[in-house]
């Protein structure tokens, strides 16, 4: 008889540290999942500043832009950027190329 509960005993005891076990396990899974999310959501945070920042920076260079259009300056702005960006030149104009790289 004595036996009989002594096992009983050590099957609760072993079921009580399993459980137990088993809830330490899920609390160690839930911080570490946790962390992970705050931690992608500080990275996600940084890009969407980034990408923010990005667009503010184009907005401004497209308003510069469609200024310089609407002013009458348009002419002078696209011909010095054919002749420095797309290397074209005026009819009858020679360009001549630095070659020596100074």
């Amino acid at each position: 008889m004595k036996k009989a509960k002594s096992d009983k005993k050590k099957k609760k005891i072993s079921m009580g540290f399993l459980s137990k076990l088993a809830i330490a396990a899920v609390m160690v899974y839930a911080a570490v999942s946790l962390i992970t999310t705050q931690v992608e959501i500080v990275s996600k945070k940084n890009q969407l500043e980034e990408v923010n920042h990005s667009i503010s920076e184009t907005t401004q260079k497209n308003q510069e832009l469609e200024r310089i259009l609407n002013s009458g300056e348009d002419s002078e702005f696209i011909e010095r950027v054919a002749r420095e960006k797309l290397g074209y030149a005026a009819p009858g104009e020679r360009v001549f190329a630095d070659a020596s790289g100074s």
